[in-house]
């Protein structure tokens, strides 16, 4: 998969979902996290054209596995949410030059013991099951060698957190990957996102914000070393890379000047 490509599409999905859906009662990270495992998925079951006359091939057929709380919040509140997420897949392979051998279906199910921030997406070919869910593969993000950089974090200087995962939540609440027992850390504060080898800090329009290095910041390109602040708490990114693949980056996006 190429990273600068997924990069990209991920920052289309975000703008999309800040148009599209109201961040009323949290949902939008909520729906923001299902779009990116979809987005995912599409990417995962790419199918190339060898002569590279045609452009790629998306798959047409999607599952998403919900936690059956969120799922039916989800439909109470957006009854057309498969609908509008089938109509995103389309505009996102169009921008990105992909096409589909049909119009993309999608279902969402309701399924015990999937995580509420940790769905399970399913992607294939119409043409491979003849339209059957049968043999649809979960996505999972290729681990790469950035496991063997061992990134973690460090809280408030104790506790380590491994970041061995693709999204990681951050907040006060006990849904979160990393729970902050902190009273000025909001209840779903950050998000980190690993793209390629790297990860990125989120802040999700948390209440009091988020800073790294002592600024503000929307969003970060994470290097080891770098300090994070939320609430009255301290986070500490660490990962073994060398010295010069982790220089110290400024913030991607920040509030300078607020």
């Amino acid at each position: 998969m190429n990273d600068d490509r997924l990069s990209r599409l991920e920052a289309r999905l975000e703008q999309w979902v800040e148009t599209t859906f109201a961040a009323a009662f949290g949902y939008k990270v909520n729906v923001f996290d299902l779009a990116l495992y979809l987005v995912r998925a599409l990417e995962e079951g790419l199918r190339l054209d060898p002569t590279g006359i045609n452009r790629p091939l998306a798959p047409d057929s999607y599952v998403l596995q919900i936690a059956p709380d969120l799922h039916q919040k989800l439909v109470a509140k957006y009854p057309d949410l498969a609908e509008r997420l089938c109509t995103y897949l389309i505009t996102l392979a169009s921008q990105a030059d992909y096409r589909f051998s049909r119009a993309p279906s999608l279902r969402l199910i309701a399924q015990e013991g999937v995580a509420i921030r940790r769905p399970l997406a399913f992607a294939n070919h119409s043409d491979d099951t003849n339209g059957s869910t049968l043999g649809l593969t979960a996505v999972t993000m290729p681990l790469t060698d950035y496991l063997s950089h061992k990134p973690h974090l460090i809280l408030n200087g104790g506790t380590r957190v491994d970041l061995d995962r693709d999204i990681v939540n951050v907040g006060r609440m006990v849904d979160n990957d990393v729970v902050v027992d902190d009273p000025y850390v909001s209840r779903y504060h950050a998000q980190i996102r690993r793209r390629g080898n790297e990860f990125l800090l989120f802040d999700i329009n948390s209440s009091r914000g988020t800073s790294v290095n002592g600024i503000r910041v929307r969003e970060h390109l994470l290097r080891s070393g770098d300090v994070v602040d939320i609430g009255r708490s301290r986070l500490i990114y660490i990962d073994d890379r060398p010295d010069d693949d982790n220089h110290h980056s400024p913030p991607t996006d920040t509030f300078e000047g607020l």
